[in-house]
Formats: C-alpha cells, sequence, structure tokens
C-alpha cells in the first residue's frame, strides 16, 4: 500500500506524512491481532474461568474483534483492488459476481487478490524489489 501511496484504510492520500506511515501502522494492527488471536499471547488467558470444560470456545469480545479484523482485511483488499483496476484501465468481467467482483475476490479468494496486486504494483525494471525495508 505504500507503493500506491495509500493511508491504511485504504485511500490515496495527499500528504505523503500519512501514506509514510501506512506500513507501521499496518504492522501495529497485525500485531495486536497477534497478540489477540495467538494462543500462546492470548490476552484473553483467563478462558478456563469462562467456560470450565470448553476452553477453546471464544470469549465474546474475542469473537467480535476476529470479526472485526477479517472483515478489515476483506474491506482493505476490496479497496486496494479496486483502486488498481481503476487505475490501470483493467476492465471488471461481470461474469463472477458482477459489479461485486474485487468484494468477492477478496472475500473468497484472498491469497489470490494479494498476489495478483503484488504483480500489478510491482516495476522490477526501474527498482529493485526488497522485503520489509523504509
Amino acid at each position: 500500500m505504500t507503493r500506491l501511496k495509500m493511508d491504511w484504510t485504504g485511500h490515496v492520500s495527499r500528504s505523503p506524512d500519512e501514506w509514510k506511515k501506512t506500513f507501521r501502522t499496518l504492522m501495529l494492527i497485525g500485531i495486536f491481532k497477534f497478540l489477540v488471536f495467538d494462543d500462546q499471547f492470548l490476552l484473553f488467558d483467563n478462558r478456563h474461568e469462562y467456560y470450565g470444560d470448553h476452553p477453546h470456545e471464544f470469549h465474546p469480545l474475542h469473537a467480535a474483534l476476529l470479526i472485526l479484523y477479517v472483515l478489515y482485511l476483506i474491506y482493505l483488499l476490496t479497496r486496494v483492488r479496486k483502486y488498481i483496476r481503476d487505475r490501470d484501465g483493467i476492465p471488471n468481467d461481470h461474469h463472477f459476481c458482477g459489479k461485486y467482483e474485487d468484494c468477492c475476490m477478496s472475500c473468497f479468494l484472498p491469497c489470490c487478490t494479494v498476489s495478483q496486486l503484488a504483480r500489478q504494483t510491482a516495476n522490477y525494471d526501474i527498482e529493485i524489489g526488497h522485503f520489509m525495508t523504509q
């Protein structure tokens, strides 16, 4: 998203100060997700007190945060995919999900969508691709 000069909400940013913070913001969201949802670092570690013999059931707040996280990722992928299609003049075929194809692809085929976006935004002739650089 930094390549596209977009902020963490999936909007094109007018200010360089905004889009330069995108990577950091998304990393913080990812770390929060890891801390909340990973069994080793689960913030809701007192699950046994709530559910007794059923420690694998989610706390309602835990479930709500997970749903919000997944919806945020689908929203973000949909926004970025639509932006790339509009920017590059890629037509929407309307075969699969009609005008909701960006959302359907982001929801049902997120790995393919991310791979496609990486290919569409990379320009390896001008700049060598790097991972985790600032």
